[in-house]
C-alpha cells in the first residue's frame, strides 16, 4: 500500500521535469529565434543605410581661410551683411517713394527712387545669383557696386544726375522725350536685361566668372542651353538692354545714347579676347557654336570678327 501513493507521488514528479524541459527548449528556440530577427533587422537597416549614402550626392568641401572672413577679407562677412543691408533699404525705400509720387502725390520726381530701385535690384541679384549658382568663386565685391569701373559709376551718377535736375527744374524740356510708349519700352528693356542676365550667371553655374579666365579648368564646360541656346553671351546681352533700358524709362536724353556708347565700347575691348580664348579652350566646339549664335548688341558681332581676324585667329572649323 505505501508503493501506490509513492508511484502517485513519482509520476507527477517526473511529468513536470518533462514539461519544465520542453519550456527551456521553447524558450531556447524562441530566443534564437528573436535573436535571428534582430540580426536580420540590423542587416536591412546597414543596407539601407548604404544604398542611401550612395544615392546622396557627393558634396565637395570649400576649405575657406579665417583671415578671409574679416572686414578686410574678400570674402568679409561684414561687408556682405552690410552691402545687403543698403541695398535692401534702397529697394525699399525707393519703391515707397515711387508708388507715392506715381499714385499718391503725382510728380515727375518718381524718377529718382525708381532708378535707386532699379540698381539695388540689379546688385543684389548679382550677387544673389553669382552665391546661389557659382560660391566656389563668389566674393564680397560680386555685388559689383564698387568693382564695376570707373566709367559704370560715373555714368550712374550723371543718369541719376540728369533724370534729377530735369524733373526738378526743366519738366518741360523732360516731357518732350518721357512719353507713355517709350517708359514701357524702357520698362520690357530692363526686365528683359534682368532676366537674362541672371539666367545666365545661373546657367553657366561654376563655369561663369566676372574676369574673363585665359586658361581651361577643370570644371569649366563651353555651356550651349538655357538662354545660351539662341546668344552667345548672354549676360553681356543681358547688362547691355537693361542699363540702355533705364535710361530709356526715365526719359534722359543725354544718359540713353551715353549709356550705349559705353557700355558697346566696354564690351566691345572685352568680348574679343575672350572668344579668343574660348577657341583655345573648346575648338572647333566653340567656333561651330560663336557661328550659330548672335550677341545681341548692334553691330557688335561683325566688329568682333573683324579684332579676332586682324589678331589671326582661324574662325573656320578644322
Amino acid at each position: 500500500m505505501p508503493s501506490a501513493p509513492q508511484e502517485h507521488l513519482l509520476g507527477p514528479s517526473y511529468e513536470t521535469q518533462d514539461s519544465s524541459e520542453e519550456t527551456q527548449t521553447s524558450n531556447a528556440s524562441t530566443n534564437q529565434d528573436a535573436m535571428e530577427q534582430r540580426r536580420t533587422q540590423r542587416e536591412a537597416r546597414s543596407d539601407s543605410s548604404s544604398s542611401s549614402e550612395q544615392d546622396q550626392p557627393h558634396h565637395e568641401t570649400v576649405t575657406v581661410a579665417f583671415d578671409d572672413l574679416k572686414p578686410d577679407g574678400k570674402l568679409s562677412l561684414t561687408g556682405i551683411s552690410l552691402e545687403s543691408y543698403v541695398l535692401g533699404n534702397i529697394l525699399g525705400a525707393g519703391t515707397l517713394l515711387t508708388i507715392y509720387f506715381l499714385f499718391i502725390n503725382p510728380s515727375r520726381i518718381w524718377r529718382t527712387p525708381a532708378f535707386l530701385s532699379i540698381l539695388s535690384l540689379f546688385h543684389f541679384g548679382e550677387f544673389y545669383t553669382y552665391a546661389r549658382w557659382n560660391l566656389k568663386n563668389t566674393k564680397s565685391n560680386s555685388f559689383l557696386t564698387m568693382s564695376n569701373g570707373r566709367p559704370y559709376t560715373y555714368a550712374m551718377t550723371v543718369a541719376l544726375l540728369e533724370t534729377t535736375l530735369t524733373s526738378v527744374f526743366f519738366p518741360a524740356w523732360q516731357a518732350r522725350w518721357a512719353h507713355i510708349p517709350l517708359q514701357l519700352l524702357g520698362v520690357v528693356l530692363v526686365v528683359l536685361g534682368q532676366y537674362m542676365r541672371d539666367s545666365a550667371i545661373a546657367t553657366a553655374g561654376v563655369s561663369f566668372n566676372h574676369i574673363v579666365q585665359r586658361q581651361k579648368r577643370s570644371d569649366h564646360v563651353l555651356i550651349t542651353s538655357g538662354p545660351y541656346a539662341w546668344c552667345r553671351h548672354p549676360s553681356y546681352f543681358g547688362f547691355y538692354w537693361w542699363a540702355v533700358g533705364t535710361q530709356v524709362l526715365l526719359g534722359n536724353v543725354i544718359s540713353t545714347p551715353l549709356f550705349a556708347l559705353i557700355l558697346w565700347r566696354f564690351f566691345f575691348r572685352r568680348i574679343p579676347g575672350e572668344e579668343k580664348a574660348l577657341i583655345e579652350m573648346f575648338g572647333d566646339q566653340y567656333i561651330q557654336f560663336r557661328a550659330e549664335k548672335t550677341i545681341g548688341i548692334p553691330l557688335m558681332g561683325s566688329a568682333v570678327d573683324r579684332v579676332l581676324i586682324k589678331h589671326n585667329v582661324n574662325l573656320s572649323r578644322s
